[in-house]
This record gives C-alpha cells, sequence and structure tokens, in this order.
C-alpha cells in the first residue's frame, strides 16, 4: 500500500508543484497593486479595495464556468481522442469571449455593488475608471484560462507556469509607471502618460493579459487541434 501511494505522489508531484507557483504568480498580482497603491494614495487604495472585489466577483464566477474544459479535456485525452480535445478547446475559447461579454456589462454599469459599498464620490469616480480599464482585459483573462486548463489537462502545466511567473515580472515595472505617471523619451515622445493610480494597476493588468494570451501557451496546443 505505501509503495502504491509513493508511486502516486511521485506521478502528481510534477503536475502539482507548477500548478502551486502559477497560483502563487497569480495571487500576488493583487498584493502588488495593494502595496503599490497604499504608498501613492489613501483614496486609490479605498478604489482598489471596492473595484478589486467586483472584479474578483465576476472573474472567478465566470472563470469557474470557463475552467470546465479541464476534467473534459483530461477525460478524451487519456482516451486518444485528439480530435475531440481540439474541438473542445475551440469551444472553450469561443465560450470564455461569449461570457466576458456578459462580464464586461458589469464592469462598465457596476451600479448595484456601488450602491451596496456606499462609497464617497471621489472614490467611486476611481472605482469606475478601475473597473473600465479592466473591461479589456475580461477576454484575455477568461481564453487564457481556458488554454491554462487545456495546458494542465494534457499535462503541460510548466508552461503556464512560466506564463504566469513572467506576468507577475512584467505587472510589477508596468504598475509602477502607469500608478505615478511617465514621460516617454525621444523617438516617441515628448509625451506624457498622466498618473492613473488605482486605474493604472487595471491597464497594467490588462497588458499582461494580452501578453500571457499572445505567449507559448497557444503554441503548444496547436498540435493538438
Amino acid at each position: 500500500m505505501k509503495a502504491t501511494h509513493w508511486s502516486s505522489l511521485k506521478r502528481i508531484a510534477p503536475l502539482a508543484w507548477p500548478v502551486l507557483v502559477g497560483q502563487l504568480a497569480v495571487l500576488a498580482f493583487s498584493t502588488v497593486d495593494t502595496l503599490m497603491v497604499a504608498r501613492y494614495s489613501a483614496v486609490d487604495l479605498a478604489a482598489l479595495a471596492v473595484g478589486g472585489a467586483v472584479f474578483m466577483t465576476v472573474f472567478i464566477g465566470l472563470m469557474g464556468v470557463v475552467l470546465a474544459v479541464s476534467p473534459i479535456v483530461g477525460q478524451l485525452f487519456g482516451a486518444g481522442k485528439m480530435k475531440e480535445v481540439g474541438d473542445t478547446l475551440h469551444q472553450a475559447v469561443w465560450m470564455a469571449l461569449g461570457l466576458s461579454m456578459l462580464g464586461e456589462l458589469v464592469l462598465l454599469w457596476p451600479e448595484p455593488f456601488l450602491a451596496m459599498a456606499k462609497t464617497a464620490p471621489e472614490v467611486e469616480t476611481r472605482v469606475r475608471a478601475y473597473l473600465h480599464a479592466l473591461v479589456y482585459s475580461l477576454p484575455a483573462s477568461l481564453a487564457f484560462t481556458a488554454l491554462r486548463g487545456f495546458n494542465t489537462a494534457v499535462s503541460r502545466p510548466k508552461l503556464v507556469m512560466l506564463l504566469q511567473v513572467a506576468g507577475l515580472l512584467l505587472k510589477i515595472p508596468l504598475n509602477n509607471l502607469m500608478i505615478r505617471g511617465f514621460d516617454l523619451p525621444w523617438p516617441f515622445g515628448p509625451v506624457h502618460v498622466p498618473a492613473l493610480g488605482a486605474a493604472g494597476c487595471a491597464v497594467a493588468t490588462s497588458i499582461v493579459m494580452w501578453a500571457q494570451l499572445r505567449g507559448r501557451c497557444a503554441d503548444a496546443a496547436r498540435p493538438l487541434l
């Protein structure tokens, strides 16, 4: 019995640790946002708290639907049904894009959440700016979720982990630039990008999510499509 357990552990561990590291990198996104905005403005920190709660409510709800691709693909992949594997991923991506449209409506018009929060006018304005910037990230985030579930199901979690860690490393300098503003030097400037505060975190997240989606995650899936 012990030998069987040890054998199972050796098979699970190479798949489990990249998933753990990748999820820790994703969780660090909100930690980085909080730490960096806290040093910028208390009003923006309040907006980040409310806006982050609204976005996570929308995103996690939709993400749970999209991640249904993982067990389905895992079963088909184990059975050697490669055509069905590719078809399932196609449908998952289309479903992710369709669900993102519903989520974007909530982010564009978050009145029910703002009514419950009863925030001050200056905080409410910044919450809206934060959520409106995240509208651009939602399609990429959900599509990447589908690809993440797919690659994990076909035993390729390390690729997803690398993209998630790289996304975190990219987000930190982008956060700093977008929160505090910056000037583009020659030959791109002179162009001044104003300080965006909490909304700058959302802009950075949108850039990172689209960069992750354009990474090698989709390339790895292509041979199975």
